[in-house]
């Protein structure tokens, strides 16, 4: 496979290659974006040290659990979401939508 050939990319383009592929992405959220227009190493940092790669959801996967801390930040990429939460104090759950290019984080 076409991918196969990754492997045989030097230290420097593979980091080029990372940054590329993920900084449009994480430019999204305002902290990442402040951070690639102030500091470019830094950003190329996070796109390869920082970046776990991308994972796939079905329909109804539950992504958060209640009362487990979030490990992650995700961007949302291709599809939608939606977040179901029940905020403390009020009586029923609240849904809210996320679309391509977005991202969410669970609030503890």
């Amino acid at each position: 496979s076409k991918v196969n050939f990754l492997s045989f990319l030097s230290g420097p383009l593979h980091i080029e290659l990372q940054t590329e592929l993920f900084t449009p992405t994480l430019s999204l959220h305002p902290c990442f974006y402040q951070i690639d227009q102030t500091h470019k190493s830094t950003m190329r940092e996070i796109c390869t040290m920082a970046v776990i790669g991308t994972q796939n959801y079905a329909k109804n996967d539950t992504i958060f659990h209640r009362g487990v801390e979030a490990k992650h930040l995700l961007f949302l990429t291709l599809g939608s979401l939606v977040y179901r939460f029940q905020p403390p104090g009020l009586l029923g759950s609240h849904k809210v939508r996320v679309d391509v290019d977005s991202w969410c984080v669970e609030a503890v």
